[in-house]
């Protein structure tokens, strides 16, 4: 959707531009980008084209002394065949200022970014400087082109997030942040390091020894059994998950995905998020590749079924079995539901959006459309008949404040969804699991076992029990379930409707809590049989491999279908649950020393002059008419000022930290010093508009990094 250009104004000196409604049209430059980046039929191409002075390693974090402490960037340029600098750069980010009131929405308004090039001759850019304050001067150990900042911006105006202007996230404050940020982040050096090959050899190394380490024991977990297809005691031999694993990491395909999450990462700290996400999809892979080994031939599969094996001994074994079988999927299923309320928590402000860009009128209609026929809330996509499609929303009709009467049409669904999806889930797990056990007794003996009809009533009565719980709990599953009827509307009309809800959607389905709270529960359910296990080994002094991999194998394939697993994915799964931690701790053990060499080898030259918002003019939202107006100046806690004239030497660690500060004042600004932002609706707690920044800076970096091309500067 085209971004509106406001219409040109006259010439002046004042540039708090957030308050102005208008633009000078031959000196701004709409930050605006089509699918393809600096496409040549794109304004911000043409512009860019006609920039003479393209390279710059100095930037200005500036802070406007008039208005609202509007904060943008300055890039210092030089021409590229050397000499001193010519021109001022201004970049900025600002909300429409046709809808200012919008701003405070979940969703806010849109974003107009703006570029500027402003020569040293021309009388306004002494007005630039006169009507600004320098808050920091950073100097890179690199060479950037004018373009990398535009790469950096082209990352900005293509998150699903960031491209629109809220003022408790993604205002100017965010945007003059990622682009130094950004900048700082190209010049280090982790990624692309000559030491790098050495370092993954470490590692490969290192990660075969941790797993010997472990000793002759972990040939009696459920990785190592369901794999011993040769049914061998193994002892020191070297086990054929072993060799699968060795031959995994020694591919170039296992260096390439650890370059990849170096790549990808932008605050350190993050390392092992990064690392994890890598080893998830090695496993995957190792999964693919070794499907074979846990698949049971007709003789193993047969030596269950004889009957000269059917002694009380090997039956005891075997109900054993079914018993922490049970045992370990009621565990799963109670961490899921016990976690479910706060997934869902973490995902209500991304529901909420999906709700805000749908526009709340297609949204109730949907509603009536789905309640119609109650499956389209279970399965959004089974539908024969689609919602007639209109206009898309208007991006400026949200509401600043939804009625509390509308919230009352939850109720009913609310309580549908809530008691269908956990009654349909407890209920037919139970059931589930008997069926199967059921089928495993006519299997294995040919005829009814006269047990069946006490497991029968025991399942019927936990059935029964699983039932009254959950009724019990409805009162407290009501917000719960709003949230996923929200969901679900906006996946069964977002496809329809708007582009950006169906970006939305790919989003929180690529980086869903729900999947990794489902996830961590069925590890604790693996882990609980894995030890229930090893505890039945160790009663069993003639342990018998002939015996036991059937069985196991055959109580792990029924627990992780029951959860929706097919063989090879819950084959993944038993492989990410033994050995993820150990890789990653290797992995990112060694990697650590490599990031902080960089750290050490790259260095910026920062001049600054104070921490913190040193003013703040908080804008009047409240009034009915929307309009805006200072209503209040706030000083912030400022550092003891410097002294020394002369610039510090930061790490690339210390200017994250500088910025992280200015974060954490953001996200607690808005509600600690403006008391009527308190009585907006959907305002985001401090500690998740954090953890969201930061994690909308580094997907930025990673849409951006393949643009830039800094170069080193020869001094």
């Amino acid at each position: 959707m085209p971004l509106p250009v406001s219409g040109p104004c006259s010439t002046g000196s004042n540039y708090s531009s957030l308050i102005s409604s208008t633009r000078d049209s031959t000196q701004k430059c709409l930050l605006q980008f089509s699918d393809r980046f600096l496409d040549p039929t794109d304004e911000i191409s043409k512009w860019h084209e006609q920039q003479y002075s393209r390279l710059f390693r100095t930037i200005q974090y500036r802070k406007e002394k008039t208005g609202i402490g509007h904060e943008f960037t300055l890039l210092l340029l030089q021409r590229e065949h050397g000499g001193g600098i010519d021109r001022y750069c201004r970049v900025e980010r600002i909300g429409d200022p046709e809808h200012l009131a919008q701003v405070a929405c979940i969703d806010g308004t849109i974003a107009e970014d703006y570029i500027q090039a402003i020569s040293l001759s021309d009388p306004s850019s002494s007005s630039l400087m006169h009507n600004s304050d320098v808050v920091a001067e950073i100097t890179f150990p690199l060479t950037f082109e004018l373009r990398d900042v535009l790469a950096i911006c082209y990352g900005i105006s293509k998150h699903f997030r960031a491209k629109r202007y809220t003022l408790q996230q993604y205002n100017c404050y965010f945007f003059s942040w990622t682009i130094i940020l950004a900048l700082a982040r190209a010049c280090m050096s982790w990624d692309i390091s000559p030491s790098i090959l050495e370092h993954v050899d470490k590692i490969r190394g290192c990660m075969m020894q941790s797993i010997y380490n472990q000793g002759p024991l972990r040939f009696r977990s459920i990785a190592y059994i369901m794999s011993n297809k040769a049914l061998a005691g193994h002892g020191n031999e070297v086990h054929p998950l072993d060799q699968a694993i060795k031959s995994l990491i020694y591919t170039p395909r296992f260096a390439e995905s650890l370059a990849i999450a170096l790549r990808g990462i932008f605050w350190p700290n993050r390392l092992q998020i990064a690392l994890t996400e890598a080893m998830k999809g090695e496993l995957k892979t190792l999964a693919s590749e070794s499907i074979a080994l846990i698949t049971v031939d007709g003789v193993q599969s047969g030596a269950i079924n004889n009957p000269i094996m059917q002694d009380k001994r090997h039956l005891d074994f075997k109900y054993a079995l079914g018993r922490l079988t049970h045992k370990a999927i009621f565990m799963a299923l109670e961490n899921t539901l016990r976690a479910f309320p706060q997934s869902l928590a973490a995902l209500s402000p991304t529901c909420v959006l999906i709700k805000q860009r749908l526009g709340h009128e297609v949204w109730c209609k949907a509603l009536m459309h789905c309640l119609r026929q109650p499956k389209r809330l279970f399965f959004p996509d089974f539908d024969d008949q689609e919602i007639p499609r209109r206009d898309l929303a208007n991006p400026h009709a949200h509401q600043l404040i939804e009625l509390p009467i509308r919230d009352l049409g939850f109720i009913l669904p609310s309580v549908m969804l809530g008691l269908s999806a956990r009654f349909m889930v407890t209920c037919g797990l139970t059931m589930g699991i008997f069926m199967k056990r059921v089928e495993y007794d006519f299997k294995a003996q040919n005829k009814p076992n006269k047990n069946v009809l006490q497991r029968m009533t025991l399942r019927v009565g936990i059935t029964a029990r699983s039932a009254a719980l959950e009724i019990r709990a409805i009162p407290g599953y009501l917000s719960v379930s709003k949230h996923m009827v929200l969901f679900s509307i906006g996946a069964h009309v977002g496809r329809q409707m708007d582009p950006t809800v169906y970006e939305l959607l790919e989003q929180l389905a690529r980086n869903s809590e729900l999947e990794t709270t489902f996830v961590k529960s069925l590890y604790r359910a693996l882990e609980v049989f894995d030890r229930g296990l090893q505890r039945l080994i160790e009663d069993d002094p003639e342990y018998e491999p002939s015996l036991s991999r059937p069985s196991i194998t055959f109580c792990v394939n029924s627990m992780l279908n029951l959860m929706g697993y097919d063989i090879e994915a819950g084959w993944s799964l038993v492989l990410r649950q033994y050995f993820l931690d150990i890789m990653t701790e290797v992995a990112k053990r060694e990697l650590e020393g490599l990031i902080g060499q960089a750290n050490v080898e790259h260095m910026f030259q920062v001049r600054k002059v104070g921490n913190g918002l040193s003013r703040v003019d908080i804008l009047d939202l409240c009034s009915s008419r929307g309009v805006a107006q200072l209503i209040k100046s706030v000083t912030l806690p400022q550092e003891s000022p410097i002294t020394s004239h002369n610039p510090d030497s930061w790490s690339y660690q210390d200017l994250q930290q500088y910025i992280r500060e200015r974060i954490t004042q953001l996200s607690k600004r808005e509600i600690n010093f403006a008391s009527c932002l308190k009585h907006i609706p959907f305002a985001k707690h401090h500690e998740v508009c954090q953890k969201e920044i930061e994690t909308t800076m580094e997907e930025i970096w990673q849409t951006s990094a393949q643009l830039i091309r800094a170069q080193l500067h020869n001094v």
